[in-house]
């Protein structure tokens, strides 16, 4: 009497008759987490964007959305903004008011040209050299590096020094003001019989920018703090894949074959030393806690992100031991970031990635590289969400789950396909996920107010031609039931709304059937027999 009281999932590489008990041959749009058929509930429609966006982002109650491919990394919360890479040809950050969002490109540009200085020169115990430099400063007071040396005059303390030439900063930067320095000379006394010169920028004054001339008559001694800026660079104009290394107060962005890096706190500050060189072409890069995971068009690697010394020496970067190339042809997140490392689309399957640069095929088990090979898998979008792994292609969409640690109710390794076809998914700060299709609207995944049909059918039961199956129990909360032979006809048909036994009727000699169940009610198991004391357990 075969009876089925552990439902999963489909195994596509199998051959439906090796299939075991449980397994299926159509699961879709079902909810297999508790070894019984339940139904989803539909997507809620939660926000319209615009039409024929590529990528979005759900920020608050702000859905944000762009035409291109767009990366975006919220950084350390009090900073309240947000960066981003793809939108324009250069990174960006962004800050919301109602919802409407700002953008500035990220960083600030150094001046190109040495200010002009003029002063009447004089020699004398009260007079010194000084030279003079000055930097951007924008909205959110980040300066720039400081801008080339001027030429050197030598003057009374207090004299006025004229001082032209101060360049407008480029355009986009929400620069707003020039802040001005000038050298000053002390010396450093530690007690010995040689004195060491001390040269420093120190501050003369903060003026508006567009304004091109200033006139310095202050004394040395009210000049301000030192410019500590040399070092400063802009991120790179190619940035591309920002994120937020949690913890960390540090972004990270790869360009062709580099990983680049802020430093802590400063997003507008990407030192050259902490640029790190590849030896293939960066496709896709996730960060997962500490670790920056990196896919290639050759290895993945993991490195450790977590600035705690010098750069290099506090980020080793290691390669998985074997070539697996990304072949992901640019959605924004056909790469994602999941609880137990990186998960990327490769010529064999899904890979996933480990903290401790291990790999695994996870989607081997159900499809064949062959199998793989069909479902255009350069096309992959992901999304991971409550222990499951969503993964949309032009070909396909399907659930499997991979949390076995977290949700122990799960079984391991139920993969079902579904009917959505989003553009673009994410899953948000607080757990949900949300899906934006072709037309226009993002929804919300499993929040609807109606419960969603599904489809399970079996594997074949084998009655050897010899007999048929007459009747049948099932315990659900109501549920369309048929039974399929191995031909187009159909060999019954009943809704069933409770436990109680039925017959079959005359249904002919097959080798196999199969039962299926369409609807939205729970279905905990079902008995087939050759009498109704079989299917009743003898009650």
């Amino acid at each position: 009497m075969p009876t089925i009281s552990n439902f999963g999932g489909i195994v596509p590489r199998v051959p439906w008759h090796l299939l075991r008990e449980e397994q299926a041959t159509v699961a879709h749009d079902v909810k297999l987490r508790n070894g019984k058929i339940e139904a989803w509930r539909e997507r809620l429609p939660i926000a319209m964007v615009t039409q024929d966006a590529k990528s979005f982002y759900y920020k608050g109650c702000c859905a944000l959305s762009w035409k291109e491919c767009v990366t975006v990394a919220e950084y350390v919360t009090d900073y309240g903004r947000l960066f981003l890479t793809g939108r324009v040809d250069r990174p960006e950050t962004m800050t919301l008011k109602d919802c409407t969002p700002t953008y500035y490109y990220l960083g600030v540009p150094a001046p190109t040209a040495p200010p002009t200085v003029a002063a009447t020169q004089t020699d004398g115990r009260d007079c010194s050299a000084r030279s003079y430099v000055y930097t951007y400063v924008n909205i959110f007071g980040e300066e720039s590096a400081p801008s080339p040396v001027s030429v050197q005059l030598t003057v009374k303390d207090g004299e006025p020094v004229y001082i032209s030439g101060i360049l407008p900063p480029p355009d986009g930067y929400a620069t707003t003001e020039v802040w001005l320095y000038r050298t000053a000379t002390a010396f450093r006394d530690d007690r010995t019989k040689e004195q060491e010169f001390i040269t420093d920028f120190l501050k003369v004054a903060e003026i508006p920018v567009g304004q091109s001339t200033y006139t310095d008559t202050l004394l040395e001694k009210l000049l301000g703090p030192v410019c500590n800026t040399r070092e400063v660079r802009v991120p790179p104009q190619a940035l591309r894949q920002i994120r937020y290394i949690r913890g960390t107060g540090v972004l990270t962005g790869v360009t062709n074959n580099e990983v680049h890096f802020s430093s802590p706190y400063q997003p507008h500050n990407w030192p050259a030393e902490y640029d790190m060189t590849l030896p293939y072409n960066i496709v896709n890069m996730v960060v997962v806690n500490s670790y920056v995971m990196v896919s290639t068009d050759g290895y993945p690697y993991v490195i450790e992100g977590a600035p705690n010394c010098e750069p290099r020496k506090c980020r080793p970067a290691n390669d998985v031991d074997i070539p697996l190339p990304d072949i992901g042809c640019g959605y924004v997140n056909s790469a994602i970031a999941t609880p137990f490392g990186m998960v990327y689309s490769s010529k064999d399957g899904l890979v996933l990635v480990t903290a401790n640069a291990q790999f695994q095929i996870i989607t081997a088990q159900w499809f064949s590289t062959d199998d793989w090979a069909k479902l255009r898998p350069d096309t992959v979008r992901l999304a991971y969400w409550r222990g499951y792994l969503i993964c949309v292609t032009d070909m396909v969409s399907f659930m499997l789950e991979i949390d076995g640690d977290t949700y122990k109710d799960f079984q391991l390794g139920a993969l079902v396909t579904i009917s959505d076809k989003p553009v673009d998914m994410i899953t948000t700060t607080t757990g949900e996920l949300l899906m934006m299709d072709a037309d226009s609207l993002v929804y919300q995944w499993n929040a609807g107010s109606t419960l969603r049909p599904y489809i399970w059918e079996s594997r074949e039961l084998s009655f050897g031609g010899e007999s048929a199956p007459t009747t049948a129990k099932i315990r659900t909360q109501g549920t369309l039931f048929k039974l399929l032979t191995p031909y187009s006809d159909l060999a019954y048909e009943r809704f069933v709304y409770d436990e109680k036994p039925f017959r079959l009727g005359r249904l002919g000699r097959h080798l196999n059937y199969r039962v299926g169940f369409y609807g939205t009610g729970n279905v905990d198991f079902i008995d087939l027999g050759m009498m109704e004391l079989t299917v009743n357990r003898g009650q």
